[in-house]
């Protein structure tokens, strides 16, 4: 409610999938298990994580799963508030007064790509946003991770200025979505 004075915000692929973008499926048996099993802990199966990629960059992905700080599982109740936090996220994202730069990766497995858009298209005039074609959910640790750092420190310097990796805004509609995808497919982009 009072967040700390900030010149600017950084925001990497940040979690906007809340109870309003959600699938009927999904909060119906997420708001039965935090109802009914609220301390249960719950772990990914193995179909979803083999299946969803994170990042391109295999070596972190490794050694993520191999810190022993790293929490493969959630609490069925803790799991219902982290999707409430990501609904205020996503309800509240214009109302943020720091000047934001949005980051969002077209590969990005995790925060799906249409309550992204919705926030994005939310922010303030004069607020940025900086799509990756070949960008994933973790854009700080991605191969291409060097890119994004870059645009974040030329962002700091001058939020006006333009990003080194020429990387385009995120799209605003599916005719945007398709030239990306186009842009992907010819090997080009950040």
């Amino acid at each position: 409610d009072r967040p700390p004075a900030a010149d600017h915000l950084i925001l990497s692929a940040p979690a906007v999938w809340g109870w309003s973008s959600q699938p009927l499926p999904y909060k119906t048996l997420l708001w039965l298990a935090a109802h009914v099993t609220g301390s249960k802990v719950y772990t990914p199966p193995s179909w979803i994580t083999r299946n969803i990629q994170a990042s391109d960059n295999r070596d972190e992905l490794i050694a993520m799963g191999r810190d022993p700080l790293m929490i493969w599982g959630a609490r069925s109740d803790t799991l219902y508030h982290l999707v409430t936090a990501m609904d205020g996220g996503h309800q509240g994202i214009d109302e943020v007064k720091t000047p934001v730069l949005y980051l969002y990766g077209a590969k990005d497995e995790i925060i799906p790509e249409e309550p992204t858009l919705k926030a994005a298209a939310r922010l303030k005039r004069g607020d940025r946003t900086a799509y990756y074609p070949r960008g994933h959910h973790l854009l700080m640790r991605d191969k291409q991770r060097q890119v994004v750092f870059d645009d974040v420190a030329a962002y700091l310097k001058d939020p006006e200025g333009p990003l080194p990796s020429g990387a385009p805004p995120i799209p605003r509609g599916k005719r945007d979505r398709e030239q990306d995808r186009r842009v992907v497919a010819a090997g080009r982009g950040a």
